[in-house]
């Protein structure tokens, strides 16, 4: 097993960061040839998907998450601070996920990188943790 945190520094609201290559570099640094690749945020407004990072299609995500769950909405959690619709935003597309590799290669498509967004209001530095399992 080998584990790696990485920080990243965010410009908030639905910034979008390619990690395929933080995430590739550990494996490679694990020195292990085939099994699963997990990557977690701990962060509270933050998430995790798998997409091709294309200008357009970035664009797009965004536009769609806004639709999905927009803000100023009555949220009732905004009595308490004004971000439930990042809350709701990662509790919808997830924290974490997963990615099996073969001869240290991540088994990914070959449009497909791994993002982490970034749903909060405001610029921030973001952890993004890397277990890597296998033989």
């Amino acid at each position: 097993m080998f584990n790696k945190e990485y920080v990243f520094a965010t410009k908030g609201e639905i910034d979008i960061l390619d990690v395929t290559d933080y995430v590739t570099s550990s494996v490679t640094e694990s020195k292990l040839l085939n099994g699963v690749v997990t990557v977690f945020t701990p962060e509270e407004n933050c998430a995790l998907v798998l997409m091709e990072y294309e200008r357009g299609l970035v664009q797009d995500l965004k536009r769609q998450i806004g639709r999905l769950v927009p803000q100023d909405e009555g949220y009732v959690h905004d009595t308490i601070d004004d971000d439930a619709h990042s809350h709701l935003r990662t509790a919808m597309l997830g924290s974490s996920l997963s990615v099996p590799f073969v001869n240290s290669n991540l088994s990914l498509g070959a449009w497909q990188q791994i993002l982490l967004l970034e749903l909060g209001k405001r610029p921030n530095t973001r952890k993004v943790m890397v277990q890597v399992l296998g033989e």
